[in-house]
Formats: C-alpha cells, sequence, structure tokens
C-alpha cells in the first residue's frame, strides 16, 4: 500500500536528503504491488487448477 499524506512528505522528504530519485522509489513500489497482485491471483488461479484436476480424478 502506498503512503497516505503526512507519511508521503516524510518519506519523499528522507529520500530527497539521502540523494535517492522519489520518482523511482515510487515507481518501484508500484511494480512490487502489480507483482505481488499477479503473483496472487496465479496462485489463486492454480488452486482452482488443482481442485478441477481432484475433481476430475474422482470422475474418472
Amino acid at each position: 500500500m502506498l503512503p497516505q499524506d503526512e507519511e508521503a512528505r516524510l518519506m519523499v522528504g528522507s529520500l530527497e536528503q539521502s540523494n535517492v530519485d522519489p520518482t523511482r522509489v515510487l515507481v518501484e513500489m508500484v511494480e512490487a504491488q502489480r507483482l505481488f497482485d499477479m503473483r496472487t491471483k496465479v496462485v489463486a488461479q492454480a488452486k482452482e487448477v488443482d481442485e478441477s484436476s481432484a475433481s476430475l480424478m474422482r470422475i474418472s
């Protein structure tokens, strides 16, 4: 989850003092969240496939 208001201001200030580009950090945070979301969907789909396979095995 991305930081809100005061948290964001403090984080950006800290990054700027450390000579780190806040924009780059934000992009990396968004990409990390997207990867996490994608992983969650893949795991859920894999579980559905496993359950479907188990059902087919019981029918056979």
